[in-house]
């Protein structure tokens, strides 16, 4: 369950002991209406069959909903990140250190990828190493472009490669990952005939 708050981007709003104590109480009060419903009413209209049935929808919504909203949030970043890495390679092309291309990059762009890139950069001014950042940065999200991404950039500090080549190289595999996806999107979605 934490795992999934962090990937639905709950950052210390929700504890996964929270979540299960609102998740027991939906379903405690779920099957209490389930018994006014079923023992009330009329007993030829499913009778006590609505008190797991409504305990159960109770129980299942609060991690349905949080699985949507991580499934949505990962979209997202896996939607803005060519875009940011072109920026990065821009802001690092005209002059800028990576460090500050990122900060120009969080300021530049709004969602979620921008949202854990400031986390990253937090975490840095608080004395953690760019590499641990960034691979903080990677588990995360759920996103396998990005832990590429993190991973080319760990590799880059490590081996001293130039930061500007491995950020064009990477901004031309996820455009071509990108296009292949479309592609393949439209092809599955063309009727057959």
């Amino acid at each position: 369950i934490s795992r999934r708050l962090v990937l639905a981007g709950s950052s210390g709003r929700w504890t996964a002991e929270a979540l299960l104590a609102v998740q027991l109480a939906l379903t405690l009060g779920f099957a209490l209406l389930g018994y006014l419903v079923g023992m009330t009413g009329d007993p030829r209209f499913l009778g006590p069959f609505w008190i797991p049935l409504l305990a159960f929808v109770a129980y299942v919504a609060p991690m349905a909903a949080l699985d949507r909203k991580a499934q949505s949030r990962q979209e997202e970043i896996r939607r803005m990140l060519a875009d940011t890495i072109d920026l990065l390679t821009i802001s690092v092309e005209a002059g800028l250190a990576f460090d500050a291309a990122l900060l120009h990059a969080r300021r530049s762009m709004k969602g979620p990828l921008s949202e854990e890139i400031g986390r990253m950069l937090h975490e840095m001014q608080l004395g953690v190493r760019r590499s641990d950042a960034m691979r903080n940065l990677s588990d995360r999200t759920n996103v396998q472009e990005l832990r590429s991404f993190v991973l080319a950039m760990v590799q880059a500090d490590v081996f001293g490669v130039s930061v500007a080549n491995v950020l064009r190289s990477q901004s031309h595999e996820l455009r071509t990952k990108r296009r292949q996806r479309a592609a393949a999107r439209t092809e599955h979605a063309a009727p057959e005939g």
